[in-house]
């Protein structure tokens, strides 16, 4: 066995110290400097009370919670408009004044054909009459009876009601003057 000299030991345990001693010193200086430095400075404000408007602009939209559509109940030329534009308007105020002419017309046509109905009614109820006494006398066929008999059974029902002729009842026609159903803004403001 041979005997190593105690230098060899020695020296790396030493070299291990100076760096350990060398690495401490670095971190005390580092400390040593900070210390040294000055502090910063800073702003100092004093507070005081007082009142400020804050107001923040936000994008969006919305939407109306009542909508009303304006669309014609009746067909006609326009005489008269009877309100303002944007104006308030009351339910049951008149907005329009229609041509009254192409109802009345209608209305008068009706009236003749009722008329005449009426008067085919009464014609046909006395021929089946006459006819009825000539079948008695056999003046005519009982053919010719019964047809006028017909005749005036199928024009009976139709025309010999009460009212104007047709299906809908005079109170319901269209009228010429056109009200506002809801109140409420008219048009735009």
């Amino acid at each position: 066995m041979q005997i190593k000299p105690a230098h060899a030991f020695f020296a790396p345990a030493l070299l291990a110290v100076a760096l350990a001693l060398g690495a401490c010193g670095k971190q005390d200086n580092k400390d040593q400097q900070q210390q040294q430095q000055k502090p910063p400075e800073v702003g100092v404000v004093t507070m005081q009370p007082r009142t400020v408007t804050l107001t923040d602009e936000l994008p969006g939209r919305t939407s109306a919670f009542r909508i009303a559509e304006v669309r014609p109940q009746v067909s006609g030329i326009l005489l008269k408009r009877s309100f303002t534009e944007g104006a308030d308007v009351k339910a049951g105020t008149q907005l329009y004044q229609i041509d009254p002419r192409t109802y009345e017309a209608n209305v008068n046509s009706a009236k003749a054909s009722l008329a005449q109905a009426q008067a085919t009614l009464a014609s046909n109820r006395l021929k089946a009459q006459r006819y009825g006494a000539l079948v008695k006398e056999q003046a005519i066929s009982k053919q010719e009876a019964d047809d006028a008999l017909s005749m005036h059974g199928r024009t009976k029902p139709r025309w010999n009601r009460p009212g104007p002729p047709c299906a809908t009842p005079r109170s319901t026609w269209p009228t010429p003057r056109s009200p506002r159903p809801s109140p409420g803004a008219s048009g735009a403001r």
